[in-house]
Order: C-alpha cells, then sequence, then structure tokens
C-alpha cells in the first residue's frame, strides 16, 4: 500500500546538504559506496526494484560517509524494509530536524511501501499489564489497529503508575528478527521508547508512523475522569 496521507508537521532547521549519503543494503550486495539521491530539502533516497529476498524484510544501512562502516547514521543494528510486489520500495532518510511531537527528531527512516497485511504489536514492559507476556513480539492481544495512512495505534488502558518502555514489531511468524519502529527509527531490533503513566492519568496510547518511522506516546485520563472534568466544567459554565 503506497502512502496517501502525510502528517502536518512542524519543521525547525533543514539540514545543509554538504555531504553524501550511502544506503548499502542487500539488493547492491551491501557496497557501501552506493549513493542515496539527495531529493532536496534535507531528504535523502534510494530506490530500487526486481530483487528477490528470501524472508520478510530487506536490511540496509545508512552511512553519512560513503564507504565508510563506521558512519553509521543509526549505529546498531540494520534499516529494513518489506518490499513491494515488484521487489522494490524506496528508502529515505530525512536529516530534518521536528518538533511534531514524534520521534526521533532527526534523521528519520522511511519508506515508499508498506506490507500493511502484517500486523504491528506493541511490545514491551506494559504487556502483562493488559493480559499478555512482556516483550512478545507475537501478542495478538496487543495487536495495533490500523488507523490509516501508514497510522498504527494501541491503547494501553487503566496501567498501574509507573514508567514502561516499549517498541513497535512487525510479526513475522517464525522470524524471529524484530524488525521494529522504536526510539531510533526503523531499525532492526530498535530502541525502546519510555514512558511514564500516573494514577491521574492511566491510559496510554502507543502510536507509529510506518511510513515516516517514527513513534510517539499520549497518555490520557481514563475515560470516567474525562467525563468527570466534562460535567465539572459544565456546571462552572451553568454557574455563570
Amino acid at each position: 500500500m503506497k502512502r496517501t496521507v502525510a502528517l502536518v508537521a512542524v519543521m525547525l532547521m533543514a539540514a545543509p546538504a554538504l555531504a553524501d549519503f550511502a544506503s548499502p543494503g542487500e539488493p547492491n550486495g551491501w557496497d557501501f559506496n552506493t549513493l542515496m539521491s539527495d531529493m532536496g530539502g534535507g531528504i535523502w533516497a534510494y530506490t530500487w526494484t526486481g530483487f528477490v529476498d528470501s524472508d520478510a524484510s530487506t536490511r540496509f544501512d545508512i552511512l553519512s560517509v560513503p564507504g565508510d562502516w563506521n558512519s553509521k547514521v543509526w549505529g546498531s543494528g540494520n534499516e529494513w524494509v518489506t518490499q513491494d510486489p515488484a521487489g522494490g520500495n524506496t528508502l529515505s532518510l530525512d536529516t530534518n530536524t521536528y518538533a511534531d511531537g514524534w520521534f526521533p527528531t532527526v534523521n528519520r527512516v522511511g519508506v515508499a511501501y508498506e506490507d500493511t497485511s502484517i500486523p504491528w504489536i506493541a511490545t514491551g514492559s506494559f504487556q502483562s499489564e493488559v493480559g499478555g507476556s512482556d516483550w512478545d513480539p507475537y501478542s495478538a492481544v496487543t495487536q495495533m489497529g490500523d488507523m490509516g495512512g501508514g497510522l498504527y495505534m494501541y491503547e494501553a488502558a487503566n496501567l498501574p503508575a509507573g514508567h514502561y518502555d516499549w517498541k513497535a514489531v512487525l510479526r513475522v511468524e517464525g522470524d524471529g528478527s524484530w524488525d521494529s519502529i522504536g526510539g531510533n527509527s526503523r531499525n532492526v531490533n530498535s530502541d525502546n521508547f519510555g514512558f511514564d503513566v500516573t494514577v491521574d492519568n492511566p491510559t496510554a496510547r502507543l502510536w507509529i508512523n510506518a511510513y515516516e518511522g517514527t513513534i510517539k506516546v499520549d497518555v490520557v485520563p481514563e475515560p470516567a475522569t474525562v467525563c468527570l472534568l466534562g460535567l465539572g466544567a459544565l456546571a462552572l459554565l451553568r454557574r455563570r
């Protein structure tokens, strides 16, 4: 499914095109001199087609210095994508800095195509609190809802107050690769993303944008509290 909806973001700064980026990966035989195309405005991209992969996802690295494996934009793990029916995709790097509530705020790894037939699982230290097992990437209990336009969301309601970590993992049965989106964007076994809930705000809405390679959490009051707040506001209005 190709991207049809774009989020409106606040862009603070566009990174100047001072250097080339390279994207060695499986389709180009891990050639660390394979340059990404400068799309302008701080966006770089690498497009391929006709590559036959033996598993569910295709691996890449993104280098800030072509030919230098030590210059990975994200040092841990590889970037990954699923492929379209023609055996292709476009991997992109957005070097702009954003303040739109999504993370990471810079160096977002995006894709032009996402296989929407494979579900995303909200995986983390909260799963045992909602009827599953912590860090279970196959849990049907915490499968994220497809909100359209590459957005996926899982609502973890009435969590005990505390700190939790999570990431969104693409559920490929038996694959065990932990292809995910987390604190360091679209990465194999990406960094965990933390959030806190309180007694007054015990519900966490866990979001990813699969096309942009971003993650966020909205922590909100339980519905009963929201209802009481609304009734209180209505009572104040009536007193005026």
